[in-house]
């Protein structure tokens, strides 16, 4: 996630995330760049079948490895 970013809750459920974040820190424009960054890989991933059969672990360090080409995760 960005820095700046302090707390995220998911409803999987309906499909919603809350995200507060520091304003200066970060912005809603960079925010919403990373959950597109998340999207997209996790898209490519879903793709492959090379996680396949991961535990929910393994693809979650998958999904972390391949981001780290993009932004910082804290």
């Amino acid at each position: 996630m960005p820095g700046g970013v302090i707390d995220v809750q998911l409803n999987a459920r309906i499909g919603t995330a809350l995200i507060l974040y520091d304003p200066s820190v970060t912005s809603s424009r960079q925010i919403m760049k990373w959950i597109g960054i998340v999207t997209d890989v996790g898209l490519e991933l879903a793709g492959e079948q090379n996680w396949q059969p991961c535990d929910e672990g393994r693809i979650a360090q998958l999904m972390r490895n391949r981001l780290k080409g993009y932004l910082p995760i804290n």
